[in-house]
């Protein structure tokens, strides 16, 4: 068992409990996912970023990282959009 999930069970769903009255611990919200996420959008110059945003995410979460880089581009055109007076 992971230690943050460890920590909820024994010490925050108690005082969860205890601050909203609730009278059942299936009443209590659980975790299902946590996500870290990190806009590197200075990595395309830098590459370096990278490997310090790995380190750092690694401390944060105590596990090995899996890194998705996705560069997404939004053309806007100005044609699109038109504005509409109202009277």
């Amino acid at each position: 068992m992971s230690q943050l999930k460890h920590y909820y069970e024994k010490e925050v769903i108690p005082k969860l409990m205890e601050t909203f009255k609730y009278q059942n611990i299936m009443e209590v919200p659980k975790l299902e996912k946590i996500v870290l996420n990190m806009g590197l959008g200075e990595a395309i110059h830098n590459i370096k970023l990278l490997d310090s945003a790995r380190e750092e995410l690694k401390l944060i979460s105590g596990q090995h990282l899996f890194f998705f880089i996705c560069f997404v581009y939004f053309i806007v055109t100005t044609q699109g959009f038109r504005l509409k007076a109202i009277d």
